[in-house]
């Protein structure tokens, strides 16, 4: 019988050469650096894609909103304030800027190109102010007033509260009026100032006031650009006499201008200008908003952006932030025949 000899066997190649390694290495680092490239390459086109999808968002929001309440400028239920005059019960003392902020048969207001340095607001940007009633109205409730100076009973539920300015109105005559107290179903308005807002001067109205009345929550809104919680310019909301909000932010600049119906009174606007050029607000039938917004985002595009706004041709961007222009144009609605 023959012996396999094991001893006698050729011996196998194990393991890899150094070319082979090398090879295998350079192989290895092509590839990834395919897949990283890949990697970066949708992770780029992700944040560019999410920038502007917000933007957009965030723009279509800040527009729509400005539009929605700019078109209730100037509304006092159901007064047509071209043939009555709201009686101000409301106490000036101590508050110089009262009629300027109550000034309700006004409708709206605003500032062109801020550029007061030592407010909260961004220079070279507009403010708009609208005034008007907020709300579909609370109606009275039994026993009525038998003399201008009685408490108001109102139904329930309702949203009014403590210090909060209202008018009431029986769309004959109205009285503005502070909330002194209410407890839901009873509404006192004592002279005197007292912890919130002007408090009022009398507590006599123009007339006692019975079912057909109603009271309407009311206030001065205040919209404009001032530097978000990120440090960046946002858009504002200030209503009545309380802190600014922040709304929407990446608003860089809010420029407004004014439809004027100054010739034919046919509620069509016979030229745009700016706040500080209108002659009568009172013969403001339309409203042009234009928005800037940028991302929050920086290095979203590959170079600073070149932009086109207000008239103004070939702006340059300060950094890599991708800006869009919202425009609209509105009506008022309470201008209109």
């Amino acid at each position: 019988m023959k012996i396999f000899d094991f001893s006698q066997q050729k011996k196998t190649q194990t393991g890899l050469t150094l070319i082979e390694m090398m090879v295998a290495i350079a192989i290895s680092l092509i590839l990834m650096a395919g897949v990283s490239q890949i990697y970066l390459s949708n992770k780029k086109t992700y944040r560019t894609t999410n920038a502007i999808s917000r933007i957009q968002e965030d723009g279509r929001f800040a527009i729509n909103f400005l539009a929605r309440e700019i078109r209730t400028a100037g509304n006092m239920g159901c007064i047509n304030l071209d043939s009555m005059i709201i009686k101000n019960n409301l106490n000036s003392t101590g508050n110089v800027d009262l009629d300027a902020l109550l000034n309700f048969d006004e409708g709206l207001n605003g500032t062109n190109n801020n550029a007061d340095g030592g407010d909260a607001i961004v220079d070279g940007t507009d403010t708009i102010i609208l005034k008007g009633v907020i709300d579909g109205g609370v109606s009275m409730d039994l026993p009525y007033m038998n003399v201008a100076s009685d408490a108001i009973h109102i139904l329930e539920p309702n949203d009014l509260e403590d210090f909060e300015i209202v008018l009431i109105s029986d769309c004959k005559k109205g009285d503005l009026f502070e909330i002194t107290s209410t407890n839901g179903t009873t509404i006192t308005h004592n002279t005197g100032n007292v912890a919130e807002g002007p408090g009022n001067r009398t507590d006599i109205f123009s007339q006692s006031y019975g079912a057909e009345a109603s009271i309407f929550s009311i206030a001065t809104r205040v919209f404009s650009i001032q530097n978000g919680a990120n440090g960046l310019p946002a858009l504002f909301l200030q209503t009545g006499a309380g802190a600014a909000q922040e709304l929407v932010e990446g608003v860089d600049n809010m420029q407004i201008l004014y439809g004027v119906d100054g010739i034919d009174t046919d509620t069509v606007p016979d030229y745009y200008t700016s706040s500080d050029n209108v002659p009568d607000m009172s013969k403001v039938v339309s409203i042009r908003i234009s928005l800037l917004l940028s991302t929050t985002t920086d290095n979203i595009v590959q170079q600073n952006q070149v932009y086109d706004y207000n008239g103004v041709q070939g702006i340059v961007a300060p950094d890599r932030r991708l800006r869009k222009v919202f425009n609209i144009t509105v009506a008022l609605r309470n201008r209109l025949k």
